[in-house]
């Protein structure tokens, strides 16, 4: 792509920014050692955070005393190419004196979206990403000289707990090789992250899988929503890959739209039945005048409209996970409980 004069001294001042903000984020205290040793418990997630509104989420994420909390995208509402922008808006976050307190004592982790990338709905063609992917990883304290750091994107895994006990969190990274709308051949991923996940799938011996991305694999798509059904070759790989592999345990994360949703849909070759649990936002829903209309066409029963966050127990005796959607005081709005089957390794719904 042919940079502008405008971006180019944009890149000519981001490599000082970055530096500074290094710099900044080793005056604020370190956020509470990850550890994958222990069986995963107990985790929360959430996405669609403006960094400059109200965020009352943190204070009950905190009380549930999580192992981790994880950001399904939009941790900050950037939409720029001036990376000084960028990282007064992360600055700015990491100043919430409620979200400093939690990162204290609950490990951070998690993948971006298209508004902390830098630009509403883009991709790859995203001129300052390398520099905006590295604000970021800054901002989720991802430590120096990572194979993330190097990798065509900020795509990760991690993996928790004993054999027996072993779950696996797969985040994905849904921004930086996005193709271009024009292409005829859309593709979410870009091939270097393709195989990464696929050497994840063929190399996990987790009980539990949980695929995480911004935006939403199952939910039903509406026109200007984004899906992985909208690229259709992306879609149909990534069951290819499930249905190859059959990851046991294997349960959808997701952001973006602005409401709380649990969805399930048969998919692959085989129509094997998979479960999805989106949580969003943080700070802000779907409008008013919206939200009559999301629980009809989701489902009252699936659907909540409201603040929310997501929280995930896993009880290893029974083989099950038990999923809430929680309402910005940390009550339970929607539950579901999902029990691994013996046989298939697939999930089954079976309580509220």
């Amino acid at each position: 792509m042919e940079i502008s004069r405008r971006n180019f001294l944009i890149s000519l001042s981001s490599a000082a920014l970055l530096s500074r903000a290094g710099q900044t984020a080793q005056t604020l205290p370190r956020k509470a050692p990850l550890l994958m040793g222990p069986p995963l418990e107990s985790l929360c997630f959430g996405a669609c955070n403006r960094e400059h509104k109200p965020q009352p989420c943190w204070r009950p994420i905190q009380k549930l005393k999580p192992q981790l909390f994880m950001w399904l995208g939009d941790t900050i509402y950037a939409d720029t190419q001036d990376m000084s922008e960028m990282l007064s808006k992360y600055r700015q976050q990491q100043s919430n004196l409620d979200y400093k307190k939690m990162r204290e004592q609950v490990p951070i982790i998690g993948t971006w979206d298209d508004h902390d990338y830098g630009e509403n709905n883009a991709g790859a063609e995203y001129p300052m990403k390398k520099q905006s992917r590295e604000l970021f990883l800054d901002f989720i304290d991802e430590p120096k000289k990572t194979k993330r750091r190097a990798a065509n994107g900020i795509y990760t895994s991690y993996t928790f707990g004993p054999v027996g006990q072993r779950a696996k969190i797969i985040l994905f990274d849904l921004r930086y090789n996005r193709s271009l709308k024009s292409d005829p051949d859309r593709d979410l991923l870009g091939e270097e992250q393709w195989q990464w996940f696929e050497e994840e799938l063929a190399s996990s011996d987790a009980d539990f899988h949980l695929l995480s991305s911004s935006t939403s694999v199952l939910s039903s798509s509406v026109l200007f929503t984004e899906d992985w059904d909208k690229f259709p070759k992306s879609y149909e790989r990534l069951f290819e890959l499930l249905d190859r592999y059959n990851p046991p345990g294997t349960l959808f994360l997701a952001g973006d739209k602005h409401f709380g949703c649990f969805s399930s849909r048969p998919a692959g070759k085989n129509s094997k039945r998979y479960y999805e649990m989106m949580s969003s936002g943080l700070t802000h829903t779907v409008p008013g005048f919206y939200k009559p209309v999301v629980r009809k066409y989701y489902g009252a029963h699936k659907s909540f409209t409201d603040i929310n966050f997501g929280h995930i127990r896993f009880d290893w005796k029974r083989q099950q996970i038990i999923c809430d959607i929680r309402n910005r005081l940390g009550k339970v709005a929607l539950r579901r409980i999902y029990e691994k089957d013996p046989k298939t390794g697939l999930l089954n719904e079976i309580g509220f």
